[in-house]
Formats: C-alpha cells, sequence, structure tokens
C-alpha cells in the first residue's frame, strides 16, 4: 500500500473509530429497575398474614341467633387497614376495619356455609384466604307430652291440654288446631310458652280427628295429631230368635216334662263399631212369673223348661260403655210339642236301674248284674218291615211286603238304614265310615267304621236297651213271665210259626207296647259279642266291648226254640251275615 493510500485508509478508520469510542464511555454503571407497582421501590413489601381465626373451623348454631366472627392478622410493613368477608363462594363481599363480623342466620339459611375472610393492608395488598364453616340448625319446638287419644260420650265436652317446649331456648307463642282436612280452626296466643287447656266437642257424634302446633319465637312449628271418639249410643236393639212374628222353636224338648228349651239370641246396631254393648234380656210367662234373666256381654241366653203352646213375652235393653242404651220388647209363642218319631214309643229309662242277664243258660248271660241309663230312648214298637226300609232305602218295589220283617240284611245294611233315616229326619248319623265294599242290599261292608255315641240320630239299640225294652224290671225268663204255655200268644217261635216268619205285631205286645220282642226274627244290636263282657260291663250306660268279630243279635226267630226267646238270651253272628231269620229295630236317644 502506498503511503497516500494508507494515510486515507487511517484516516477513515479514524473516523469510525471514535464515535464508536465515544458511544461506550456513555453506559457506565447498571442501574436497578424500579417496580412501578412499589411504592417502596427497590424495598418490596410481603401480603398480611392471616395469624388466628374464631371459629377456626365449624361453628352450630341456632337459626335466628348471631355469630360473632373475628380474626387477627399482622403486616410487615404498614398496617393492616380492614377485612373481606365471603359467604359461599358469592363475589359479593363484606368489608369491615376491624376484625370483628357479627351476622344473624334466618329461617332460609338452615344448612352448612362456607365462609371466606382475607386480610388487606395499606397497600390493598390481599393476604392469603382463611375459611371455616358455619352450620345453621333449626331447632323446632319439641312436645312436651303427646295428647292422648280418647273415647268420650257422644255429649260429652273433652279438656284438653297442650304443652310444647322450644329447644332453642326461645318460647312458644302460639298454639294451633285444625280439624278438617287443611288450615287451622282455631289458635291461641301464649306468652313465655304457657300451657293451655282447650274444651272439645262434637255434638253429631263420631270420630274427631284433631291436629294441633305449637309455633316459637322463631316462627318454627312442632306438630302433632290425636283423636276423640265421640261415641254414639246404639240405635236399634232387636230378639234375632225367636224372630218376630216367628213361632220359637225347640232346641230341645224333653217328652217327660213336657217343656223343652230355647236359644234366646239378641242383636243391636251401633255406629261405632268398636264399643261394648251389655245386654239386659227378661222373660216372663203368662202369669208374670220371671223365666229368664240374663245381663251381660254374650249374645244369647238359654231359656229352660219352657212349654209348648205358650206365649211368653220379653223385653230388651242394650248399654253401652257410656250409658246411651236402647230399649225393645214383645212376645213369642212356643211351637206344639214335636211329634214322636213315627212308629217308635218312648222308653223313659233315663235314672233308671234294672238287673240284666240270666243264670243256669249259658255262661256268657251270666252273671246277673245292674245296668242302668243317664238318658231315655225311643224304640221301634215293631221290627222294621220290608216296605219301611224300602221305601227309607229309596228300593221300593211290589215285592215288599208291608208288614213282613225285613230279613236277608246284615248288620251294615242295618247301620245304612239307620243313617239313611236320620238324614230323612234331619237328625245326625251316627255311622261314619270312610269306604264301602259291595252294595247296600249285597252284603256290604263300611269301613273305618266308627259309631258316633254323641250323635242324636237312629241307630241299632244297645244290648241292654234291647233287654230293659224287653223285660223292663222283670227276672222273668220271658218278658210275659216264666209260663211256657203262654208263649204261642207273644211269641213266634219254631213251635207254632208252621217254619214261616210272620207279618209284625200279630202276637200281643209287652208292658211298653213293643211287639216281637221274643220270636219272630232276631234282633240287631249295635254291641260287638263278647261272652266275658258281663263281667266287667259298666254299670251306667253299657255299649259293649271296644271290637270283636261278631255282633250281638236277641229276642230269637221263627226258626229257633222257644230257649232262644228268653229275656236274657244272646247269641251273635259276624256282621257281614245275613239270614232269613234276622231283622232289626231302631232307638232313638232322647237327651
Amino acid at each position: 500500500m502506498s503511503r497516500k493510500n494508507a494515510v486515507v485508509w487511517c484516516r477513515s478508520f479514524t473516523f469510525f473509530i471514535l464515535p464508536l469510542m465515544v458511544t461506550c464511555a456513555w453506559i457506565g454503571p447498571e442501574q436497578e429497575w424500579k417496580n412501578p407497582y412499589d411504592p417502596l421501590g427497590s424495598n418490596p413489601v410481603d401480603p398480611p398474614i392471616i395469624t388466628n381465626l374464631f371459629p377456626d373451623t365449624t361453628a352450630v348454631i341456632p337459626v335466628n341467633d348471631s355469630l360473632l366472627m373475628a380474626v387477627e392478622a399482622t403486616a410487615e410493613k404498614g398496617y393492616v387497614t380492614g377485612y373481606r368477608w365471603f359467604f359461599d363462594g358469592n363475589n359479593d363481599s363484606v368489608l369491615t376495619s376491624q376484625g370483628i363480623y357479627s351476622r344473624s342466620w334466618g329461617i332460609t339459611d338452615t344448612g352448612m356455609h362456607q365462609i371466606t375472610v382475607k386480610a388487606l393492608n395499606e397497600w390493598n395488598m390481599v393476604s392469603e384466604p382463611k375459611y371455616f364453616k358455619v352450620i345453621v340448625r333449626s331447632c323446632h319446638p319439641y312436645i312436651i307430652a303427646a295428647v292422648t287419644d280418647t273415647v268420650v260420650s257422644q255429649k260429652a265436652e273433652v279438656e284438653k291440654h297442650f304443652a310444647a317446649g322450644d329447644s332453642n331456648g326461645g318460647v312458644i307463642t302460639m298454639y294451633f288446631w285444625g280439624s278438617g282436612k287443611a288450615g287451622w280452626d282455631d289458635s291461641i296466643a301464649v306468652k313465655n310458652s304457657e300451657p293451655i287447656t282447650k274444651v272439645f266437642s262434637n255434638p253429631d257424634g263420631g270420630v274427631l280427628q284433631v291436629r294441633w302446633a305449637a309455633r316459637d319465637d322463631d316462627g318454627l312449628f312442632a306438630h302433632d295429631t290425636f283423636t276423640i271418639l265421640f261415641n254414639r249410643g246404639p240405635d236399634s236393639v232387636w230378639l234375632a230368635n225367636p224372630a218376630t212374628g216367628d213361632t220359637a222353636k225347640f232346641n230341645l224338648f224333653n217328652i217327660i216334662s213336657n217343656t223343652g228349651r230355647i236359644i234366646c239370641s239378641f242383636s243391636s246396631h251401633d255406629p261405632d263399631s268398636l264399643d261394648t254393648m251389655t245386654y239386659t234380656f227378661l222373660l216372663r210367662n203368662a202369669e208374670n212369673d220371671t223365666v229368664l234373666f240374663y245381663q251381660g256381654r254374650d249374645t244369647a241366653d238359654t231359656a229352660e223348661n219352657l212349654s209348648p203352646t205358650t206365649t211368653y213375652r220379653w223385653q230388651l235393653s242394650v248399654k253401652d260403655l257410656f250409658g246411651d242404651s236402647r230399649r225393645d220388647s214383645g212376645e213369642f209363642i212356643t211351637a206344639p210339642p214335636p211329634a214322636p218319631p213315627e212308629g217308635m214309643v218312648l222308653i223313659q229309662s233315663a235314672g233308671v236301674e234294672f238287673q240284666m242277664g240270666q243264670s243256669g243258660f249259658d255262661s256268657s248271660e251270666a252273671p246277673i248284674h245292674t245296668a242302668a241309663f243317664s238318658y231315655h230312648f225311643w224304640i221301634d214298637t215293631t221290627e222294621v218291615t220290608q216296605a219301611t226300609f224300602a221305601a227309607v232305602m229309596g228300593t221300593a218295589s211290589e215285592a215288599a211286603e208291608e208288614n213282613l220283617p225285613v230279613v236277608n240284611i246284615s248288620w251294615f245294611d242295618a247301620a245304612l238304614y239307620c243313617n239313611a233315616r236320620s238324614k230323612h229326619d234331619g237328625k245326625d248319623t251316627v255311622y261314619a265310615y270312610q269306604s264301602m265294599s259291595g252294595a247296600p242290599g249285597q252284603n256290604p261292608v263300611l269301613n273305618e267304621l266308627t259309631i258316633r255315641s254323641e250323635a242324636i240320630g237312629y241307630r241299632l239299640p244297645t244290648e241292654a236297651e234291647w233287654e230293659y225294652a224287653c223285660r223292663i224290671d222283670s227276672l222273668t225268663l220271658f218278658f210275659w213271665g216264666n209260663d211256657y204255655l203262654a208263649a204261642s200268644t207273644y211269641a213266634w217261635t219254631r213251635e207254632n210259626s208252621d217254619n214261616a216268619v210272620h207279618e209284625v205285631a200279630q202276637k200281643k205286645p209287652n208292658r211298653f207296647g213293643l211287639y216281637d220282642m221274643a220270636g219272630n226274627v232276631w234282633e240287631w244290636c249295635n254291641d260287638w259279642f263278647d261272652s266275658r263282657y258281663y263281667t266287667i260291663a259298666p254299670p251306667l250306660d253299657p255299649t259293649g266291648p271296644q271290637s270283636g268279630t261278631e255282633r250281638v243279635i236277641r229276642g230269637g226267630s221263627w226258626k229257633h226254640s222257644l230257649y232262644f226267646s228268653q229275656a236274657g238270651t244272646r247269641s251273635k253272628t259276624a256282621p257281614q251275615n245275613s239270614s232269613n231269620t234276622i231283622g232289626f229295630r231302631t232307638v232313638l236317644v232322647v237327651r
């Protein structure tokens, strides 16, 4: 490079460098940055700090009470200028200059609330928030003693006492009552929770259901209900049996005394079904004698010893628990005495003792022993005839001889006849069985047979009944005495029968008016046969052994000798057997 050129370059470089050097000299030492929001410049200030808060976690207060909330805060520099309170996260807040704030919580505030509080300093710097919870409890009043349900007379006025307290320490200010479906019919203002008494009535009677409430000074209520049954008296009473206009039928009639028993039943109607009734029933005869007096809560009583075809006057009243009553009166006529069963005669045997059996003959007929009855009984005056048997059994035919005794029938056939006659006459059946093998008239067998001794229906006579009906109170060989020569007057036996059965009632009867108790045909009895039974037979109402294989037959027949027609002679055969020498007659017990 030439000098000239070198000079020029140097000059140019100098011209360029110098300004740059001047500029670098102006930068000098680094200056600190000032925060435009920090009035203290390079001395920053921390926000206030909340150091204490009351309540610190959860407060529980009654409704309408005030809660005093307190907070303490500190500031590193300067001072705390205020506190801001937020409720349930709302943006709206309350600013206080002091750390104390009191708030009242109403009925609509019931439940849990979250409170947030922040402290501010003089530069409006805000502290970290603090939280606590407030539970507002609705402290309802309470019933001190529930009002009890009551049943009273329709015309009564009932005092009821009401008392309530306030669980918040407040007072009851008002009581309310209502008996309709909604709303309140009445109210009373009170002071300082004082209890009160109110009178209720219901002239129309029936159930009065009352709602009541107590209100406290917070406007909260306690509720309860009770009922008062204003009992309405009975509105009618009547004699149900014998019904008005009906003839009084006997439930049981004593042929001997010619008197009977009638069950008098009564009824009433009361609008209040829960009521308890007491009846008074008076029954008098035409001479104004008291026949029956009853008082009690049962609806029936029994009038004994009433005469047939007689007018009786009655008075009936009913009274409820509260003395309300109804009365009625009237009269009824008793029915005629029941007609005796067709073809039967009454044996008055109740309380009668007789000597049963005979000695000196078959050992099964001894010893002679005492037998007695607790009842009377009816017995057929003749052996059951073919015509009667066919009519009752529903097998009537022209072949049936009207007055010949039915024969060739088993003990089971006779039992079936007894049941059929009982049903025909509206009485109980005595013979109960589970099934029948064979058919009636064809040697049937009644399986699992039970003899219902308590049933009042036709049956075969027990051996004791048969013998008493035959001999009565005699110990002679025959029911007519010991005269063998007189036998033909009373009995058809082998000696005079011409080897044939004869129509019933052709010979003289015994003293009870019973025909053919000796001879003509054997007669089935109810009892099982046991040759030793007389040694163990009970003295009252004997019915024979409990079991056996043969049934007793009594009385002899047209085919057998006079010996078998003796009053004490016994014989037997299997119940499924039948013979042209065996028939039967029936009895009906009177109890």
